[in-house]
């Protein structure tokens, strides 16, 4: 009984589990089918990723999206996809061996599906590194120099993405590069994922 004491409810987990496996499912064919209509509708789509969950959940829907398209002859095989990851030299040694072997894993995976995958792991310019700006008092610092320009997130992250895409949009065929193009990421929606979303914003970086 609910009442006595020591008494435990029982509940079947294997319902639970199948119901979040169920849910979860629903949630990524939403997010498949809205990455397709972008690609229908004719964008090209670069992807940034971390290979942590939040960006490699959107960016495997996005391979996922670009895979089915092809084979439902809703786009050409010849549409660019293009995954960034910037390094910033600082990561956490865990994080340097993981990332080469996802980088690895979507490239193949890409190449079975006969996807035109453009991958590539970047890095800030030397001028952008962490000593150069200390010893420039650019960064660590709060100083008159450092000014909006001067946040980690946008010089060594996004900054640093946006310069890859363009050199990369400027090496392909006339017809991608004036293509309408779409940056996708993944973060959370709640706790930090929506804290460095309306840290972005506030700095005129969210697009």
């Amino acid at each position: 009984m609910d009442n006595a004491i020591g008494s435990v409810n029982i509940f079947n987990l294997n319902s639970l589990t199948s119901s979040l496996a169920l849910d979860a499912c629903h949630l990524s064919e939403a997010l498949i089918e809205e990455i397709s209509a972008l690609l229908r509708a004719g964008l090209c789509l670069q992807f940034s990723s971390s290979h942590a969950k939040d960006s490699s959940t959107v960016t495997n829907a996005g391979v996922e999206a670009m895979r089915r398209c092809i084979e439902r002859g809703e786009i050409e095989p010849e549409r660019p996809l293009v995954i960034l990851t910037v390094d910033t030299l600082l990561e956490p040694e865990n994080i340097q061996c993981y990332v080469p072997v996802s980088y690895d894993h979507i490239k193949s995976t890409c190449e079975s599906f006969g996807i035109n995958l453009i991958i590539k792991i970047v890095s800030p310019p030397i001028h952008q590194q962490l000593m150069v700006l200390f010893a420039g008092v650019q960064k660590l610092f709060s100083s008159s120099m450092s000014g909006r320009s001067g946040d980690c997130s946008v010089i060594w992250k996004i900054d640093t993405m946006r310069r890859s895409l363009k050199a990369i949009k400027e090496s392909l065929p006339l017809k991608y590069q004036q293509a309408t193009w779409a940056s996708v990421t993944g973060s959370r929606s709640y706790g930090i994922g929506e804290m460095q979303a309306k840290y972005a914003e506030s700095r005129g970086k969210r697009s």
